[in-house]
């Protein structure tokens, strides 16, 4: 890269397990000699839904963006990105095809094409315009649709009831159902049978999905344009690795976990939901969940860049100051770590409690088995993805700024080779 210009890659799997996008720059110095570039790579679905999430949501629109090859890099629907318009066989039909031969084909236009809508539910027909975008080579063509009867109407309320344990153990009692059934009459019968949603495995709000042990997709009774996708690299809009963890979980024993998804029930409504999982064998599991309408599930986008930084700083703290003194800076209430909500905490990967400076009594106690208000065994959790190389994950936990119990988003990175370090932001603040 000897010229003055950026460049922009192709959409291309990283070894991280998704789809990503690369843009360098050159450097030079100030009497204009080369002396370089520098990079960053991110996942288009976090970078560009930061622009687009608060445009569109809450309206009937819908966004999606792909390369004039026919590479979708940016899709609301996670599953879309990476593939190519003109040879994934999910959009082969004649229709689509001359749709979307006319997007890459021309700089700006409208058409109309039949598809399936944005919850993969039912197909429909999508008005769609379109213009271009891009930099130094990179032509995107950015195509708004929307579906001709959906109003994207909100329906929140005010009121809503907490869940109850009786509705929590119904549902773990109907996974387990659904698991003996599995086991009974083996893969094939089963997962037609979850996949009928006028049969006995649609319960009220309660069905049963199921997974391969890759993170296919088997059963989704009411999503069926997801059936045979691999989901594994999903992230909730916080960015959780909601399906990664249903594999880890299922393949424990079963057990619940947290993630963000649209409440059909709530306009579609991104809100907390609560899943049980339960192997049917070492291949596939099943699960089921309810939506815990009453916690507010809601972070501030500003609050969760800073928090990922703050755990990138003191990650980078430890490997500066060595692991000892980090510690004793990280739980120093009145130092630069222990600052209320923001504080830093940290767990060998065995479970030990290294540092919690608002819980002090707690330092050196294995927690490995904690389980918060809902049973999802967080700390389990934070250690699997730090040896993962770190990211997301939900906790209710007690904030020791207001004192109350609420959802938290917390980020973890390794801070070593048996060790991780981590902090969080609460939900509504």
């Amino acid at each position: 890269m000897s010229g003055r210009e950026y460049r922009v890659s192709d959409v291309f799997w990283l070894v991280e397990g998704f789809y990503g996008i690369s843009q360098s720059s050159p450097i030079f110095s100030a009497d204009g000699q080369y002396l370089g570039y520098t990079d960053i790579t991110y996942r288009p679905e976090q970078m560009i839904s930061r622009q687009t999430n608060p445009l569109l949501t809450g309206t009937p629109y819908d966004i999606w963006i792909a390369e004039t090859g026919g590479r979708v890099i940016y899709d609301a629907t996670a599953e879309e990105i990476g593939r190519n318009l003109f040879t994934d066989p999910a959009y082969q039909e004649p229709g689509l095809q001359e749709a979307f031969q006319s997007i890459v084909s021309d700089p700006a236009g409208e058409t109309t094409y039949t598809f399936w809508d944005r919850n993969w539910q039912q197909q429909v027909t999508k008005t769609a315009i379109w213009g271009t975008a891009g930099i130094n080579g990179a032509e995107w063509r950015v195509v708004i649709t929307r579906s001709g009867d959906d109003e994207r109407i909100d329906n929140n309320s005010d009121q809503i009831a907490p869940r109850t344990y009786e509705e929590i153990d119904a549902m773990k009692s109907f996974v387990a159902e659904a698991a003996a059934y599995g086991r009974e009459h083996g893969r094939e019968a089963a997962v037609a049978a979850f996949n009928d949603p006028e049969g006995d495995f649609v319960s009220g709000e309660l069905y049963i999905f199921a997974y391969a042990d890759d993170g296919t997709c088997l059963a989704l009774p009411f999503q069926p344009g997801l059936i045979g996708e691999n989901r594994l690299a999903n992230t909730d809009p916080n960015g959780v690795l909601y399906i990664a963890e249903m594999v880890r979980k299922a393949g424990d024993g079963g057990g619940p976990v947290y993630y963000i998804y649209p409440n059909p029930e709530s306009g579609f409504r991104d809100e907390l939901k609560l899943s049980y999982l339960l192997p049917v064998d070492e291949t596939w599991f099943v699960g089921s969940g309810i939506y815990l309408s009453s916690v507010n599930a809601a972070f501030n986008e500003t609050e969760r860049d800073e928090l990922v930084l703050r755990v990138q700083n003191a990650r980078d703290y430890a490997a500066e100051h060595g692991k000892e003194q980090a510690l004793s800076d990280f739980n120093d209430q009145e130092g630069r770590f222990g600052l209320l909500d923001d504080y830093i905490f940290a767990y060998g990967f065995d479970g030990t409690t290294l540092a919690l400076p608002y819980q002090p009594e707690l330092i050196g106690s294995k927690r490995l088995d904690f389980e918060d208000g809902y049973g999802v065994r967080a700390i389990e959790w934070e250690i699997e993805v730090a040896q993962a190389g770190g990211g997301f994950v939900y906790v209710t936990y007690t904030s020791p700024a207001t004192g109350v119990e609420s959802l938290k988003l917390c980020y973890v990175l390794p801070a070593g080779a048996d060790w991780l370090v981590g902090s969080g932001i609460y939900a509504g603040t």
